[in-house]
Parts: C-alpha cells; sequence; structure tokens
C-alpha cells in the first residue's frame, strides 16, 4: 500500500514505515499497542548500538509483525566482515532472495578534509565546533540507506544475544514508579478514587487510578510510562509544548509521541507488554490516521521526540538502580565487617 505525499518525496525507508503504520491503524490497531515480548530494543548486531528514532519505530513493527524475539539486525556488508573473523563452521548467511527492511542513517561530509567524517574526526571537534561548522557549511549532512535483515532471517551459528538488562534486570514495580516521579522532581497521585489517568501540566502532577483498577499489572505500568511521556514535556525537562484537546493536531501529535515512548521505555526495561487492554479508542486511531495521512512527517518527528523522551525517563531509571546497587554493596561490606569482628 502507497499513500500519496504531495509536499515531500518520501525515501525508502519513510515510505516503508508509514506504510506499515498507516496499514495497520486502517485496521483499527495501532503498532505500539501491540504485545511485545521480545528481549530488548532493535538494534545494530555489530555495534550493539540501539536503533533510535523512526529506525528504531520500524524496525519495532517489523519484529512486533513478524514475531522475531531476537532484537538483532545486521547488514549484508557486515555478514560479509563477520564470516571473514569466524570459522567456516561459525560462519552466518542469508538466504538468496530474503526481504530485508531499509533503514536510514545519516553521514557528515567534511569540504575542508573532501571526504566522510568519521566516528574518530567527531572525537577531535566539541558539540559547539560542529554546531558552528554545520551553520557555516563546511560540514554538511547526508542521509542515506542501508538494508538491514534480523538475525532470525539467517543462516548459521550466531554468538548468543547477551542484554545487558539479564545482569541487571529492570525491576518494574511501585517504588521504580515512585523514585522515578521523585528522580525528575515530578507530584504523583495514585488512588482508587482517580478515574482516568491524566497529566496535569499546571500541576506538574501525573494522577493515576490504584493498580486494581487495571485488568492486569501490565496496563498499569504501561499506562504510567505514557503519562510520564507527557510529563517530560514540562519547561524544567525537555521543555515541549502541552497542547489541550482544543488544539486536535498537536494533541493528537503529543499522544502519538507518548504512546510510542512508552513502547519504546518498555523496550529499554525488558517490560513484556502483553495483549493487556484497549487504551486508545477508535477516535485516536482515527485521529492519527487522519493527520499521518496528510502530513507523514509528523510520524517521523513524533518517532524521534519519542526516542528523546524515552532515553530521559531511562536515565533516571538506571540513576534509581544504581542508588540501589550502591546501597546493597554498601549493606554487604558492613556485613562482612560485622562478621570479621564476630570471627
Amino acid at each position: 500500500m502507497s499513500e500519496s505525499n504531495n509536499k515531500k518525496k518520501l525515501n525508502k525507508a519513510e515510505q516503508e514505515l508509514f506504510n506499515e503504520v498507516v496499514a495497520q491503524l486502517e485496521k483499527g490497531t495501532a503498532p505500539w499497542e501491540m504485545p511485545w515480548d521480545s528481549k530488548g530494543a532493535p538494534q545494530n548486531m555489530k555495534t550493539g548500538a540501539e536503533y533510535s528514532g523512526q529506525n528504531k519505530l520500524y524496525l519495532s513493527i517489523v519484529m512486533l509483525l513478524r514475531k522475531y524475539k531476537d532484537p538483532r539486525f545486521i547488514t549484508f556488508i557486515q555478514m560479509r566482515e563477520y564470516n571473514k573473523r569466524s570459522d567456516v563452521e561459525n560462519q552466518i548467511r542469508i538466504p538468496r532472495g530474503t526481504k530485508g527492511y531499509p533503514i536510514q542513517y545519516v553521514n557528515y561530509y567534511s569540504r575542508e578534509l573532501k571526504r566522510t567524517l568519521t566516528g574518530k574526526d567527531f572525537k577531535n571537534y566539541t558539540q559547539a565546533e560542529i554546531q558552528e561548522k554545520l551553520e557555516s557549511g563546511e560540514i554538511y549532512f547526508f542521509s542515506k540507506i542501508a538494508t538491514v535483515f534480523n538475525i532470525e532471517q539467517c543462516e548459521g551459528v550466531f554468538p548468543k544475544y547477551f542484554n545487558s538488562a539479564d545482569k541487571r534486570k529492570s525491576n518494574v514495580d511501585l517504588s521504580l514508579i515512585s523514585e522515578l516521579a521523585n528522580k525528575m522532581d515530578l507530584k504523583l497521585n495514585i488512588s482508587p478514587m482517580n478515574k482516568q489517568a491524566y497529566y496535569s501540566p499546571t500541576q506538574d502532577m501525573v494522577h493515576l487510578p490504584s493498580p486494581e483498577r487495571f485488568k492486569k499489572d501490565g496496563g498499569f505500568y504501561k499506562t504510567t510510562f505514557h503519562e510520564y511521556a507527557h510529563a517530560t514535556g514540562h519547561s524544567s525537562r525537555l521543555n515541549r509544548e502541552l497542547s489541550s484537546r482544543g488544539e486536535p493536531k498537536s494533541y493528537a501529535k503529543e499522544e502519538l509521541r507518548a504512546e510510542i515512548a512508552s513502547l519504546f521505555l518498555a523496550q529499554k526495561l525488558d517490560f513484556p507488554v502483553d495483549d493487556i487492554e484497549i487504551t486508545n479508542s477508535s477516535s485516536y486511531i482515527e485521529s492519527w490516521l487522519s493527520l499521518i495521512r496528510k502530513e507523514p512527517n509528523v510520524l517521523f518527528e513524533s518517532a524521534k521526540d519519542a526516542s528523546e523522551i524515552s532515553d530521559y525517563l531511562y536515565f533516571y531509571v538506571k540513576e534509581y538502580e544504581d542508588d540501589i546497587f550502591k546501597e546493597r554493596k554498601k549493606y554487604k561490606e558492613m556485613e562482612e565487617v560485622a562478621f570479621s569482628y564476630g570471627s
């Protein structure tokens, strides 16, 4: 399926994401609402780096629709490089005719050096210097398309997938929810008297029904992720415009950001999202479908914003977990000292 866009011609990666999202919305399903039980967020097999923005959203949808459990993706060139370093019995191959998935990445070109900049080059510049060179035109960037394949599409012996979360898996519970609010200096009101979940910008407070009002625990935590995503828009955080329902386009875009961000955060926490409960009414689906058809760029911008939002929230999650780790380590050391005195 392909929707026309008179304002801007979409590249192959953008068109694929656009088509997938529109197809699901036309069926009455928001792809970010689908059950998620894979291990971690989509990432590059060679570097281990997570994809971001529209690439992350597209590959997440690919994983959801194709039921891939392994989050690793690889390009054909990376596969060849991997095989050069591997014994014959440990090599991998992509079967002929296998469909890959287009992603978009950015390269930076230096007019002074007359070549594309490498990661090593960037270490020689400060952020301010890079910005200055971009503004002067000394450095410019351009987009390129690469095709990636999920590891489950490949044949051969693969290195075991190691998720850093396997070592210190995030414990998603009420303590985490409470401490995350504290870290963000965000007011939190969880009460059985609350009939709906919402973030109040004027109060800078997230209001949530108590967990028992949800059919499953997953519903409570996914809803909390969504409302915390809205809260990042406060001027003291990511400083994003938080529009009211009276501005349909802006409101729909903010809801889209929060929905995608809640999926991204669940991936980072390795938190399974099962078929919990439908949280988006048909009116939301229709508003997103209408908006994305008219302005596809809204989808790409929302995915980019959602990456930033989930990274922001995850920073505080890890900070909280580091606090717990240090506290446990300190307690263990005290126990060992006490034991040595008692011996």
